[in-house]
């Protein structure tokens, strides 16, 4: 799994959430840096948010893009805060799984993980 999120809150509350279920979670704090770690690892699952902070000049809309345009398959499930239909409209052209608004409600991003898990044939104690 790789977790791009700006906010190193979430990015702990994500890796806590989803550790026990895959062999590696890598974690990146921008769109670049999640461009680096994929030049080397391949995740099973990409949570990934929209838009990272200020110090970011990509958004994960543009690495997402970029993804598609290399032919990666990785199953994306969008967090974000942005509220905007061209944006939401464009990553589910690009193929994502699941677009979440923020704040959600954790049991819904934790059914979407776990319903993937259920697909790819991975056996999980189901999330309580």
């Amino acid at each position: 799994m790789l977790i791009v999120e700006d906010e190193p809150n979430q990015q702990f509350f994500f890796k806590d959430m989803f550790e026990e279920y895959f062999k590696e979670i890598k974690v990146a704090g921008s769109a670049n840096e999640a461009r680096e770690i994929l030049k080397t690892f391949t995740p099973d699952i990409m949570l990934l948010d929209l838009k990272m902070g200020p110090f970011d000049d990509r958004s994960g809309l543009e690495l997402l893009a970029e993804l598609r345009g290399k032919g990666s398959k990785i199953d994306v499930i969008i967090t974000s805060a942005v509220d905007d239909p061209e944006d939401i409209n464009e990553a589910n052209r690009l193929g994502i799984r699941k677009y979440l608004m923020k704040p959600f409600n954790m049991d819904r991003l934790r059914d979407e993980v776990y319903q993937y898990l259920k697909e790819i044939g991975r056996e999980v104690k189901r999330y309580e």
